[in-house]
């Protein structure tokens, strides 16, 4: 029996479709089809029922779906028990202030997929001496560390879902007079808001500081104040589940904590959109970084599709 086979055959299942398949796995298409049609040959049974809609599993893929899961369990087990002491690396991972946790974690899934032996350290902030990888922003990357980028996230101002403003259609500097603010003193753009801030006639009423992301979204989704901060447009999961918003439609209330509107910064009459780009900086002197290189140095697509077989394989 085929493990390849029965991998493809798993990820046909879990995704529902022979393409979505072939996207998990990296593979032709065709490779997928040939996968299945060999285990229905060697078994003699239809495993799957095809249709315009994707593919379910028939009782006896039912039942093959189930073995072929403990099979591979099993198999990336031994694999792992056999390479993890020649090749585990202690990692120590520094996570800038203003990243959240949705995108340290979805790092780690992939770490734990591709580098099952490592053991990480993580600290928020930085280490005594030089982290190993730093989560952070392309402006904050310091000399002796390369910057691959893979998340790109909008400023914006970020009101609770019960603010006035949040279903205001036109905004005005003016609207933020006085205005009850988290402010978020790790912010990468601090200057920049201090200057625009310079503006108003009434200086924003400061009700918390915070140190880190996690505080600044959570104070906001209670009900505290507003604030300004970084989010990724096209989140696909996310502790964030950020609801976003444009002038012309109301935000859309997202079932999981924590919930918020948030709207571009063009939003505001005056004020122009702002960008920053996210990511992974590796140690150019650590022995390990070509390895851990594979894993980042992609265009953000393939990162997507990396994550995507990484959440599968933990699902399992």
């Amino acid at each position: 029996m085929d493990l390849k086979a029965l991998r493809y055959f798993a990820a046909a299942v879990d995704t529902g479709s022979i393409t979505a398949a072939a996207e998990a796995c990296f593979i032709a298409q065709p490779s997928i089809t040939a996968a299945i049609r060999k285990l229905e040959q060697e078994f003699d049974a239809q495993l799957l029922e095809r249709s315009k809609r994707g593919v379910v599993t028939t009782a006896q893929g039912k039942m093959l779906y189930q073995m072929a899961q403990n099979l591979l369990s099993h198999a990336a087990s031994v694999k792992s028990r056999m390479t993890e002491a020649q090749s585990a690396e202690a990692v120590h991972i520094s996570v800038a202030p203003s990243i959240s946790y949705e995108y340290l974690n979805q790092v780690l899934m992939l770490i734990q997929k591709h580098r099952t032996g490592d053991t990480t350290f993580i600290r928020r902030g930085t280490f005594q001496g030089e982290p190993d990888l730093l989560l952070t922003a392309s402006n904050n990357v310091p000399p002796g560390y390369e910057f691959f980028p893979l998340w790109r996230d909008q400023y914006c101002v970020l009101l609770p879902l019960t603010h006035k403003l949040t279903y205001q259609s036109h905004l005005t500097l003016s609207d933020f007079y006085g205005i009850d603010l988290v402010e978020r003193e790790f912010c990468e753009l601090r200057q920049e808001w201090d200057r625009l801030i310079e503006q108003f006639e009434h200086a924003p009423n400061i009700v918390a500081t915070v140190d880190n992301e996690e505080w600044a979204l959570r104070l906001v989704a209670s009900g505290v104040g507003i604030t300004f901060a970084p989010v990724n447009s096209i989140y696909q999961t996310g502790a964030l589940n950020t609801a976003l918003a444009s002038s012309t439609s109301h935000p859309v209330k997202n079932s999981a904590a924590p919930r918020f509107c948030a709207r571009p910064l063009s939003d505001i009459a005056g004020v122009a959109d702002r960008h920053r780009n996210a990511g992974v900086a590796l140690r150019s002197s650590w022995h390990a970084r070509a390895s851990f290189e594979a894993l980042f140095a992609t265009d953000p697509h393939r990162f997507a599709k990396q994550l995507r077989t990484a959440q599968v394989t933990k699902a399992k």
